[in-house]
């Protein structure tokens, strides 16, 4: 049975409720790492993506030829950072072992060396099937819906993304876990904002009563 996410705390390691972002960051992997963080810190929204995480994942692994485990929270991150970014194989095996704040979400203390091979990172997100994904992406959107507090059956909106899987089911598995990609981005994005305008109101009523004391 694949581990879901290792629930011991190791020395230096930050609890992934408490990973803390630049509000002012306009680069794509902060909003990623919010919108993932979301999902992780809401209990019903966490349970309900493990469960499909583990439903689908952990029968497919081989115990004869013992395929090397990762988390299954680590399998998700992961496959979400590679089709957000639109990257290869090659530049998620460079962040996963030396972006700080992507370590922090996979679960790693700052004294933790522990580093991802690139086969097994492959193997391992490979695993995500369309079909999983298709599961996994109606809960995202419901979490983005009530995030932002749009109607039911509102279409959503996307972007363009070129292709980096090969053949049939490589494509439909990049098209599916896009998707999931996107809309995880998107909930980061809309946090950002929400987080943005209450500093915003914060600095606003500190200077007004900082101009209400002057004055008396």
């Amino acid at each position: 049975m694949r581990v879901v996410q290792s629930s011991q705390m190791q020395a230096g390691e930050v609890d992934i409720s408490q990973i803390k972002f630049d509000p002012n960051s306009r680069d794509d992997i902060p909003k990623i790492l919010k919108g993932l963080q979301h999902l992780y810190v809401n209990l019903p929204l966490r349970e309900k993506i493990f469960e499909l995480l583990e439903a689908e994942i952990s029968p497919k692994v081989d115990k004869r030829n013992g395929r090397p485990g990762m988390a299954l929270w680590t399998i998700f991150v992961c496959g979400v950072l590679r089709l957000d970014l639109n990257e290869d194989y090659d530049r998620l095996h460079d962040l996963v072992n030396h972006h700080s704040a992507i370590r922090q979400m996979l679960g790693h203390g700052a004294f933790n060396e522990e580093t991802y091979h690139f086969q097994t990172l492959k193997d391992n997100v490979g695993l995500l099937t369309p079909a999983l994904l298709d599961k996994i992406n109606a809960i995202v959107v419901n979490a983005r819906h009530v995030l932002i507090k749009k109607k039911e059956n509102e279409a959503l909106r996307g972007r363009r993304v070129s292709f980096v899987d090969h053949g049939i089911d490589g494509f439909k598995r990049y098209v599916a876990l896009a998707v999931v990609a996107r809309n995880i981005h998107r909930i980061g994005a809309i946090l950002k904002q929400q987080q943005q305008q209450r500093e915003q109101r914060k600095k606003k009523y500190s200077d007004r009563e900082c101009t209400f004391k002057l004055a008396a």
